[in-house]
């Protein structure tokens, strides 16, 4: 997997953001926002999920917010989130 950088003007998040968030520079962690369908008993149509996609990814929990507004308020418990605009190269 490749993490090209290339950070957008705008402050809106959408699915498929590529995010970067750590506490230590040393350790940083990628992560990509998703949305899945929820039950019908849940009362939102989708939920948004932070799914770790670097090397350290097992390392990493999965958020589920019920917006993505929710979602960055979780991952705020870290000291450095930015949205990177990456393209994502996966091999065999």
């Amino acid at each position: 997997m490749k993490v090209v950088d290339k950070r957008r003007e705008t402050d809106e998040w959408h699915v498929g953001d590529v995010i970067c968030y750590y506490n230590l520079p040393d350790n940083k962690n990628y992560g990509m926002i998703m949305a899945y369908e929820c039950d019908e008993d849940i009362d939102a149509n989708n939920l948004y999920c932070l799914v770790g996609i670097d090397r350290n990814a097992g390392d990493v929990e999965v958020y589920d917010s019920p917006s993505i507004e929710d979602l960055l308020k979780e991952i705020n418990v870290y000291s450095h989130v930015e949205r990177v605009n990456a393209h994502l190269v996966v091999e065999e």
